[in-house]
């Protein structure tokens, strides 16, 4: 049945394929997935160059008999998808055609001990139950991969360890619960910590009552590139670097992470992104990258905001009504794409007489739902906002007793200007005010200014920025939405 052989090896090499690294370092990555869904907290690598063999030990739960002899069908998905940061249980077994064998051993806590030799005779993936030589000690799994000769350099340790820390860093001790030994060396985890550090600051808060939590830190020197960025970790993995389309002015310097497991169930097959059109994804992108986007501003790792002329405000000013006029509209209401306009929930300071903080009024409000303890009462408290009026700031030097409470809040398009020197971007959204920034350092700004065509450009560049994440097709039809409401507003 030479079909099904052939099906075989291109179903191995599919698996392989669907990972933005080489074979060895997915058969790495995974294992230790593996061994993390498995519940272990100790994980022993060895390579014996000389011999062509790879060994990684770890102490998990080991696996039930059923779930051994399923273990050994290429084509079986053995986890539940969105619980797990193995993918699929792969493992070793995605090393099965570049190796000569692949030997298997497990232990399930005294309820299944078995162990197996697999190997492709010819063109079939054959197994065979063979004694176990002792790798696990009570509990735990084992495999030891014989690879061919030729993929002998990508075993080299010092890429293993880097591997182990740009993927599994926060799952390291202290960090994490979990230990791996590397040739009988502990790997010890990047911490921010000691004189490389400018300056750290942790974080935490809950989305939908799930606990999100982590360290952002501004380092003296460059940090390595693999650590370079904010880590977004799910169950012990790194699944992707980002600064949350943040201008960093030296973002080679900025580092840390935001430990997140609610959103395992938006990782991609690959555990290398997540899927960013889930409600969950732009829920943790709002309130995470609000967070950064502040901390960035109080260590100075943001653009200065550049002053411009009495025209150019005139402009921002104008646009900034007429395009909440156009978010208005309900046929664009429909199309779900404005971060700022909906309700959102702030912490927001209540005049309360018997509060234990402290306000200060200012200039700008806005009348709110709902009050402390109850959402459907009180509704016109005022809050601060973009309406003439005074309302009240919490300040640890104010005189006004105040409440801090979670508000559901106004959002409203915003824009605001930044030298974004070098970014190639002609606007992005910044959490923290929040507000659409214009890059007045890009070319296209400053020849918008030379041709007095600044209100297109900053429209195109708004649309552009309120239309990222989807694919070019639905871009361009929401472009032509936008625009075409742009014109109804103004033939009001």
């Amino acid at each position: 049945m030479p079909e099904t052989k052939v099906r075989i090896r291109k179903l191995i090499r599919d698996l392989r394929d669907q990972y933005p690294y080489g074979a060895v370092l997915a058969m790495l990555i995974e294992t230790i997935g593996n061994s993390i869904d498995a519940h272990a907290n100790e994980i022993r690598i060895e390579i014996d160059r000389k011999n062509y063999r790879f060994r990684a030990v770890d102490n998990g739960i080991g696996m039930k008999e059923d779930e051994f002899i399923e273990y050994h069908n290429i084509a079986a998905q053995t986890k539940t998808r969105g619980v797990g940061i193995g993918f699929a249980g792969v493992g070793a077994k995605i090393f099965l055609d570049l190796a000569h064998s692949i030997y298997t051993e497990t232990k399930s806590a005294g309820k299944f001990s078995g162990a197996s030799k697999w190997q492709f005779k010819g063109e079939i993936p054959n197994w065979d139950r063979v004694e176990p030589v002792g790798l696990v000690d009570t509990h735990g799994t084992g495999v030891e991969v014989h690879y061919f000769a030729q993929y002998d350099e990508d075993f080299d340790a010092p890429i293993l360890k880097k591997a182990i820390l740009e993927h599994y860093n926060y799952a390291l001790s202290p960090y994490g619960n979990l230990e791996i030994f590397l040739d009988g060396v502990l790997v010890a985890p990047f911490q921010f910590e000691g004189p490389q550090v400018k300056a750290v600051e942790k974080c935490s808060f809950r989305i939908k009552n799930q606990p999100v939590s982590g360290t952002f830190a501004l380092m003296h020197e460059p940090l390595p590139e693999y650590l370079q960025g904010i880590a977004i970790v799910v169950k012990g993995k790194t699944i992707c670097r980002w600064n949350f389309a943040q201008v960093v002015l030296d973002p080679d310097r900025v580092g840390g992470y935001l430990r997140a497991d609610h959103l395992i169930s938006g990782v991609t097959t690959s555990k290398t992104d997540f899927n960013r059109t889930t409600p969950d994804w732009r829920g943790f992108v709002i309130r995470a990258g609000r967070a950064f986007s502040e901390w960035l501003s109080k260590v100075g790792e943001k653009p200065r905001a550049r002053s411009l002329s009495d025209q150019l405000e005139d402009v921002r000013e104008t646009l900034e009504e007429e395009l909440n006029q156009l978010f208005r509209m309900d046929e664009i209401q429909e199309l779900l794409i404005d971060p700022l306009q909906s309700i959102i929930r702030r912490t927001t300071a209540l005049n309360n007489p018997e509060g234990e903080q402290r306000g200060v009024l200012v200039e700008g409000v806005q009348l709110t739902a709902g009050v402390l303890g109850n959402e459907n009462n009180g509704n016109g408290v005022a809050a601060i906002g973009n309406e003439p009026g005074q309302a009240l700031l919490e300040k640890s030097e104010g005189r006004d007793p105040v409440t801090s409470a979670n508000r559901r809040l106004k959002g409203g398009i915003r824009l605001g200007y930044a030298n974004g020197l070098g970014d190639v971007r002609d606007a992005w959204l910044d959490l923290s005010i929040p507000a659409i920034i214009i890059n007045t350092a890009h070319p296209a700004f400053i020849a918008s200014i030379q041709m007095t065509a600044e209100p297109f450009h900053f429209l195109r560049a708004v649309f552009d920025v309120l239309t990222e994440g989807k694919d070019e097709q639905a871009r361009t039809q929401l472009r032509h939405r936008l625009f075409e409401g742009w014109v109804k507003v103004q033939e009001r």
